[in-house]
């Protein structure tokens, strides 16, 4: 709920879409994700990178739901809002070790 108000701010003050919104949200996060995958767990960097790397799995989706609603036709958009969230599931989900 908080990602959509978030979305819906961002795109009335800047005159923007929320495919804008998604970008700019995951390009200031990308950054802390790789400080934690690169810091040692004692190491301060470590913490900071902890948010932003829980932070996609729940902070997209509603950003990604207003896009999908604001940019399917009318008829198909419960079908392409269940194939977003499915892809958002399948891409998040965590790969078995080999």
């Amino acid at each position: 709920m908080r990602c959509g108000l978030a979305a819906d701010w961002f795109t009335s003050r800047f005159r923007t879409t929320h495919a804008l919104f998604v970008a700019v949200v995951g390009a200031a996060a990308w950054p802390l994700v790789i400080l934690f995958r690169v810091a040692a767990p004692e190491c301060a960097g470590f913490h900071l990178g902890m948010g932003p790397v829980v932070f996609p799995l729940a902070f997209y989706y509603g950003a990604m739901v207003s896009l999908v609603l604001n940019e399917a036709p009318r008829h198909i958009q419960s079908t392409a809002i269940a194939l977003t969230g499915s892809t958002g599931n399948n891409m998040l989900r965590r790969r078995p070790a080999k």
